[in-house]
């Protein structure tokens, strides 16, 4: 039945929504946050807080040393001193880690540091952020960046808000919620997909400049639900260019 009802879901998004916004050339006028912000409370979503992930990568090989000191630069925008935090870090061969995670106040930042052959692949993530404080913590993040000199001008940032909904949402109550956010933001439906669970969607906006290739097709926004049995409520995430994880 749960793989019948998928196949409906998305068949129904297919035949009904392929063409929303298709006109639309709206410049951005709009923050992304302040976007996304929007799309929660279109849904009528109780803000619950944010999280924003970023990676880079650069060639050539690093030491033990020159990753843990990578670390150590980057959480130093953050506001966090070295006796703050700890750093867990290992080398074997060709591979090399390093890794922290502190407490902002306002949130947790967790950067992490690994090379292995001729590539360093450098990521933070901050999550349980207010949403009012993300802007900052965004501009924290880009200052942590640009550290990295050339390689810092080349870095993946991924938006998410979270928030909650006190329903049981049946398929047909999802696709009119999907279908309120996606309008709330000019957006046109690009795919959706169902896994264990979690409903996703994914969509492309005028509004949001930039935008990633998913499969021959352009997306720079991301919504899903999940239902949380213990707690009774739909927990939704919106998302650009694509939900956390989704790359």
């Amino acid at each position: 039945m749960k793989k019948i009802s998928a196949i409906i879901l998305v068949f129904l998004v297919l035949a009904g929504w392929s063409r929303w916004g298709a006109k639309e050339e709206a410049p951005a006028t709009s923050s992304e946050i302040e976007l996304l912000s929007g799309a929660l409370s279109a849904a009528g979503a109780q803000p619950l807080g944010g999280e924003l992930h970023a990676w880079a990568r650069s060639s050539g090989e690093s030491s033990l040393l020159e990753i843990e000191a990578t670390v150590e630069a980057m959480v130093r925008e953050f506001g966090l001193k070295r006796q703050e935090y700890e750093i867990n870090s290992r080398s074997s061969g060709q591979y090399t880690y390093a890794q922290m995670e502190g407490d902002l106040g306002s949130g947790v930042v967790r950067v992490t540091a690994t090379s292995q052959g001729l590539e360093t692949t450098i990521e933070v993530d901050l999550y349980q952020c207010p949403v009012e404080e993300l802007a900052a913590k965004a501009s924290c993040l880009k200052k942590a960046f640009a550290t990295l000199g050339a390689a810092g001008k080349d870095v993946k940032i991924t938006t998410c808000l979270e928030g909650t909904l006190n329903a049981r949402l049946k398929n047909c109550d999802k696709l009119n919620l999907v279908y309120v956010v996606f309008n709330s933001i000019k957006a046109n439906y690009r795919g959706a997909v169902e896994a264990k669970g979690v409903s996703q969607w994914s969509g492309w906006t005028p509004l949001i400049p930039d935008a990633v290739d998913a499969g021959g097709k352009l997306v720079n926004f991301g919504l899903s639900l999940r239902w949380e049995a213990d707690a009774s409520m739909h927990i939704l995430r919106v998302a650009t260019p694509v939900l956390p994880s989704s790359y």
